[in-house]
């Protein structure tokens, strides 16, 4: 008895601990922990995460912020809507409110303990599965009873980890639920588009067949209208022949009976012969008209048993096939402007691959958008085994939409976020210095031969300097030797003669004055020849040059171009002050494209004209803004041999790809490398663009096919 004495004590201060602690946990199940306030059915609902970690919805709102993705405070796990801002879709944990409602029952009744023994449950009976006190032990819960008995401490925290089992595995199977219904949801909504489709498909056949119906019976018709016609005609030329012969007749009775009124034996005789040669020869010519069968009829009977017969078994349902209700999606890497690959995957509802056959049309179609919603054109092609390509070309970086139909329809559960990167350079070279190799001072253009070797104007060091393919340096030479105070501002090679072209400039003073010689370069850059023009040339900032050699000079100042022979003659200016078609605002650079036409940018017009060899203007496009297909002080220009023409936005810090119709295609944002008053552009051979990078001091490669 001693030993049980001192034995309750300790067993009540145990139930008094184990109380407070299972109260503290259960207070905390009940409390959101972002901002320790309690659950209730409202604004503080208890919303389950994917990852089974809750929180109430007001927190949840403010961690969504309108997006459609977040990631769970507790662990980091990214959590999915499926729109943006949208947590009320989420699950509610029941689990919780059952406890609270729980908990509120228990916190009304009265604690009891032991109803036999009065005394506080500290243990737990392990085959009963009830609390019971210390006394119930070693009475009918007794060991010898075959009961086992735990501290009612540990077998509440091993019935918590039971019971968040349970929940976790409950939670697992609404999980699944969750996702077989949006597949079936799915399913459902692809039923009604194959439901629609297909009576579409229907109303077209039948519409078909009765137009061959239609062509039938206006056939039929058609043949009674020439029966009636050629048998009419027929019978309307016996009736003329006849009329004609009775007229003839009549006339002749009309002379003998005024021969007889008159009375003349004479007269008489010659009618009487006249009378009967008219009457013989009318019996002669006459003859019976004999008509054939006229009685036009249609007979509805020919054909018709077949055409019944076809009728029932023409056309046939068909639900042979699955739906695709399972898209998943992997993107690969993509770039602005080149063109990108999503792989993509479509399943039926039961999980198995919608197969394809070679001749099959695609049963899925893509619709692509752009951050500025623009749709872009894409192409979807089959790979087997369910597997599919989705090819597009993005214009622009940043989030691209993707949208799965099936015939038409959205499926549900079929969109998707696909992330495209900005274009940025592949290489670059170059940095701020003077007169050392490799070294800029404000690089103004660039141009490169056909072993893709760049040549570099460096305005602010007067010199040109080639670099190999890969950037590297090979050599430098001065524009020209006898004054410092002269530079080159446009560059341009004669592919036939191998000869470099650089207009020279004035760098005394900021504006570039004096632009008026075009000097002539070897390959190794010995000077060979210059053309100066003072009297038309005023500020000749570019050059370019066309397959026979002739030179185009863009005047700055005099707002036109001047065309020169290649030996220096001037053949034609192009071009006056003002912004119609064909006049200019300050021509920065000039290329020559496809055709010879000539590509002009006309800066303070924001837009490029195109003209053909000969000068007359053809067409411009762009205009001010920063949209797609609008520039900010276009400068340099470019064309390749694709047709593709490349415009620096200089005040947009980009690089915009037309097809020379000025089509926009796409555009080179380099927001991670970010362009500083660029300047002249070069066309490699194998789809990339250098770029002079001027107020950075370095040149650009970009990558554009």
């Amino acid at each position: 008895m001693s030993s049980k004495s001192k034995g309750k004590p300790k067993a009540e201060g145990s139930s008094a601990n184990m109380a407070a602690n299972g109260t503290d946990d259960a207070n905390d199940l009940l409390t959101c922990c972002i901002c320790l306030y309690a659950y209730d059915d409202v604004n503080r609902l208890p919303k389950l995460l994917p990852c089974h970690h809750s929180f109430c919805l007001d927190c949840l709102i403010q961690l969504a912020r309108n997006q459609v993705k977040f990631d769970c405070p507790n662990c980091r796990r990214t959590v999915e809507l499926e729109e943006a801002g949208d947590v009320s879709i989420l699950q509610t944990n029941f689990y919780v409110t059952h406890m609270k409602e729980l908990m509120t029952l228990k916190r009304k009744k009265k604690p009891r303990g032991c109803k036999r023994h009065s005394q506080p449950l500290t243990f737990f009976c392990i085959k009963c599965e009830i609390p019971v006190c210390q006394e119930c032990t070693y009475a009918e819960h007794s060991a010898a009873n075959g009961h086992s008995i735990q501290d009612l401490k540990n077998a509440v925290d091993e019935q918590r980890r039971t019971v968040e089992m349970e929940i976790s595995e409950a939670q697992g199977t609404i999980m699944t639920n969750m996702s077989q219904s949006k597949y079936l949801d799915a399913e459902i909504s692809n039923l009604f588009a194959s439901k629609e489709t297909t009576l579409a498909h229907i109303d077209k056949t039948f519409d078909t067949f009765i137009q061959y119906i239609n062509r039938r019976r206006n056939k039929l018709k058609e043949q009674v209208n020439e029966i009636h016609r050629g048998r009419r005609d027929t019978m309307n030329r016996h009736l003329e022949d006849l009329k004609q012969q009775t007229s003839r007749l009549s006339n002749a009775v009309e002379q003998c009976e005024t021969a007889v009124s008159i009375g003349s034996i004479s007269d008489m005789v010659s009618t009487k012969t006249m009378m009967r040669n008219k009457r013989s020869e009318t019996q002669k010519n006459t003859r019976k008209v004999r008509v054939g069968p006229n009685n036009i009829k249609f007979d509805q009977k020919q054909g018709e048993d077949r055409f019944f017969s076809c009728l029932q078994e023409l056309g046939k349902v068909l639900c042979d096939s699955m739906l695709p209700s399972i898209v998943e999606i992997r993107p690969h890497p993509s770039v602005a402007s080149i063109f990108a690959r999503i792989s993509m995957t479509l399943y039926s509802y039961n999980g198995d691959k919608i197969e394809q056959n070679a001749n099959d049309e695609c049963p899925v179609t893509v619709e692509v958008k752009d951050p500025e919603d623009y749709h872009i054109r894409n192409m979807v092609q089959y790979r087997g085994n369910g597997a599919y390509d989705i090819t597009y070309r993005p214009q622009i970086s940043g989030d691209h939409y993707l949208k799965v139909l099936f015939k038409g329809h959205p499926i549900k559960g079929g969109d998707y976020v696909v992330p495209v990167h900005s274009n940025n350079p592949v290489l670059k070279f170059g940095k701020k210095g003077e007169k050392a190799c490799g070294e800029f001072m404000y690089p103004r253009a660039v141009c490169v031969d056909k072993k893709n070797c760049v040549y570099v104007v460096d305005t602010g060091n007067c010199c040109i300097q080639k670099f190999s393919h890969v950037g590297e340096f090979i050599f430098q030479f001065q524009i020209i030797k006898e004054n410092d105070a002269y530079s080159g501002c446009g560059i341009a090679i004669n592919h036939e003669t191998n000869v470099l072209l650089c207009t020279e400039v004035c760098v005394d003073s900021a504006d570039l004055s004096s632009a008026h010689s075009v000097l002539f370069y070897s390959m190794e850059g010995q000077l060979i020849h210059r053309i100066s023009d003072p009297v038309n040339m005023k500020r000749g900032l570019c050059v370019a040059v066309n397959s026979i050699g002739h030179i185009i000079v863009a005047d700055f100042e005099n707002n036109f171009l001047l065309i020169y022979d290649k030996h220096g003659r001037l053949i034609k200016k192009i071009g006056q002050s003002g912004s119609a078609a064909g006049q200019f605002n300050h021509p920065t650079f000039v290329c020559v494209g496809q055709d010879d036409r000539i590509i002009v940018s006309d800066a303070d017009n924001n837009r490029i004209q195109v003209f053909d060899k000969d000068g007359s203007y053809l067409y411009h496009f762009g205009s001010k803004g920063s949209g797609k297909g609008k520039f900010s002080q276009p400068f340099g220009v470019g064309a390749d041999v694709h047709g593709n023409v490349l415009v620096v936005d200089s005040g947009n810090k980009r690089i915009q790809v037309f097809k020379q119709d000025g089509t926009y295609v796409s555009s080179i944002e380099s927001l991670d490398d970010m362009l500083f008053a660029p300047r002249g552009i070069a066309i490699t051979s194998d789809g990339h663009a250098w770029v002079a990078d001027r107020d950075n001091h370095c040149i650009k490669k970009f990558r554009y096919m």
